[in-house]
């Protein structure tokens, strides 16, 4: 399932990648976070969000900012993109309010998937209180992860058709799983197989050693009738950080916050095919807060097992 990654010195102090492909050339946009330097306690990592253009085979086309942080303004972070049918790309986001350090879901939209410009006004949704993760699974349909325990294996559905908000319900996940007893939450916008069912890839989080411990896992989403929806999730993990180590035991990369967590993580991911034309996912993965990687996964592969 998990077969090979790059590392690309592109992406280098570069994490959370929204991704997907323009319908011009084919190439692959991504939008990342770009940190050098940890924040202090009790303070954000602040950066700027670059786009970063890639050709088909992984070589940097452009680069360039297309926002910077304001002390006075929101700090923008974790994008994830849905390309519509429209050829508009959805982001979800989420807008750190600077006077209390807390988080709120937001939402903008790109003009088209060739779309190279400053990032256009942000949305900030306030209806629900704080959250994160905000994740569109359509053109009008969100999943964020609220803040507070009772949120740490729930996910709030909400519909925003660019003047209401509108609360849809709920998604629990389970909270029994070993990599993920802490807490749960989204990536990349699911991928869906047919009107009713998706793929879901999703983070979990423990807490090991005093240490938050972040990996990545599968889980298949299912639309029932209206707008109810229900989760299964493998019990094992697709990515953990075990997976970016030396031969020597020690980290690849070096993490932002090494006396806090090990992170692998992902915002973004596309679809492609190979060479024999098997179909193929390949997530943005962020390890450590430092550098993004692109792993391949056979796309059958992650639905052997459990999803039937």
């Amino acid at each position: 399932m998990f077969k090979d990654y790059s590392i690309s010195s592109n992406l280098a102090n570069r994490y959370n990648a929204a991704a997907w492909k323009t319908s011009q050339n084919g190439n692959t946009i991504l939008i990342l976070r770009e940190v050098k330097i940890a924040g202090g306690k009790g303070q954000p990592d602040k950066g700027d969000m670059i786009l970063v253009e890639l050709d088909a085979k992984g070589q940097l086309v452009q680069e360039f900012v297309i926002w910077t942080p304001n002390e006075k303004e929101y700090l923008l972070e974790d994008p994830r993109a849905l390309v519509l049918n429209n050829d508009q790309v959805l982001i979800g986001l989420t807008a750190v309010d600077q006077t209390v350090m807390k988080p709120y879901p937001a939402i903008t939209v790109l003009k088209s998937t060739a779309w190279q410009e400053r990032l256009p006004e942000v949305k900030v949704i306030k209806e629900f209180g704080y959250g994160k993760n905000v994740t569109p699974i359509n053109s009008n349909t969100f999943l964020f992860r609220g803040e507070g325990a009772e949120n740490n294996h729930r996910l709030i559905v909400f519909g925003f058709d660019g003047n209401q908000v509108n609360l849809q319900g709920h998604i629990q996940f389970p909270k029994d799983l070993a990599w993920a007893k802490w807490r749960i939450g989204t990536t990349m916008p699911p991928v869906w197989i047919n009107d009713h069912e998706a793929l879901m890839i999703i983070h979990g989080i423990t807490i090991l050693d005093g240490k938050f411990i972040y990996s990545l896992g599968r889980a298949k989403l299912y639309k029932e009738e209206g707008q109810n929806y229900q989760i299964e999730v493998d019990p094992m993990p697709v990515l953990t950080p075990d997976h970016f180590l030396s031969p020597d035991g020690t980290p690849l990369v070096e993490e932002l916050h090494p006396e806090l967590r090990r992170v692998v993580y992902a915002c973004g991911g596309i679809m492609k095919q190979s060479q024999n034309e098997e179909e193929i996912l390949s997530l943005f993965v962020n390890i450590g807060d430092r550098q993004t990687v692109e792993v391949p996964f056979s796309f059958s592969s992650l639905k052997i097992g459990w999803w039937n």
